[in-house]
């Protein structure tokens, strides 16, 4: 029987904003000139609200056309606002999925316990949202371009932070669904790194050495996550091994491992939902 993955799914991977406090209520309708609304809800610590008047005030075109809303907010709100709205626009999450995931449209949710095996979602019952390619987060388009070196540090400290915590490492395990869990986290890590350094592809003149700073300090992220992809993917093929010989063998059985294998080999994600083709080579299709 299939085994729907659906939104609120326990096993669905771990939150950008995790351990973030809920913001407590408070007014969201005060007068005054904008400047004054956004230092209202920074003053009574409503971050997300704080930011979410600027953002759309800069979408609006209302203030900074020049993508110079950083610079506006230290300006006409207070010094330093502009961090904090940083922080909170870090933190902002994707609206069009459930932390950079949707159902797969193929399966409908079948999972690697199941009976049937789905290659379009590699068993895992979802695909990589692609309005957030996979982050569960704010795409940078939506951010003034002189936050978003800071947006990117914040983000990437995240995901350093979590590796560093050990959030995605684990001791080799022959549990099917743990292992999905692992390589979903993996994967939308993966995908924070790989958004920030296409973002930083475009970033303005000015701001080159924080650009390099940043690239310097996304690439050795990458790689670690890049071998705990790898080892997943290995652990996955000797789940699906082991579960062979207590399944007396079934080919379907023994075709999952083998294809588990083959995942875990140089360019093996190549086209596959878990390529980074924007931070390996040989993630990128070969044709």
């Amino acid at each position: 029987m299939p085994n729907h993955t659906g939104s609120g799914h326990d096993e669905l991977p771990l939150n950008a904003a995790d351990n973030e406090p809920e913001e407590n209520a408070g007014a969201s309708g005060q007068g005054g000139t904008l400047a004054d609304q956004i230092r209202h809800q920074l003053d009574g610590s409503h971050m997300k609200r704080a930011a979410t008047l600027l953002l759309d005030a800069w979408s609006a075109g209302t203030i900074a056309s020049d993508g110079n809303a950083g610079q506006w907010v230290n300006a006409n709100v207070s010094e330093g606002a502009a961090g904090k709205i940083s922080g909170a626009i870090a933190r902002t999450t994707s609206p069009c999925c459930e932390r950079g995931f949707v159902t797969c449209p193929t399966c409908g949710g079948f999972d690697l316990s199941s009976d049937q095996f789905c290659s379009d979602c590699m068993g895992l019952g979802v695909r990589r949202c692609d309005f957030c390619d996979g982050t569960g987060l704010l795409q940078y388009s939506g951010v003034p371009a002189d936050l978003i070196p800071k947006v990117a540090l914040l983000r990437l400290q995240r995901v350093a932070e979590l590796v560093e915590d050990a959030v995605v490492t684990k001791e080799s395990t022959r549990d099917l669904r743990k292992l999905r869990t692992h390589l979903l986290n993996i994967t939308k890590l993966l995908g924070i790194v790989e958004n920030a350094v296409v973002a930083l592809r475009s970033m303005r003149a000015a701001t080159v050495d924080e650009t390099h700073n940043l690239h310097r300090m996304a690439w050795p992220i990458a790689m670690t996550l890049r071998e705990y992809r790898t080892t997943t993917l290995r652990d996955f093929a000797a789940a699906w091994a082991a579960r062979s010989s207590a399944e007396q063998a079934a080919i379907s059985v023994l075709d999952q491992a083998a294809y588990f294998t083959r995942l875990a080999a140089p360019s093996g994600l190549a086209g596959t939902m878990l390529a980074n083709p924007f931070l390996f080579a040989e993630d990128a299709n070969a044709y």
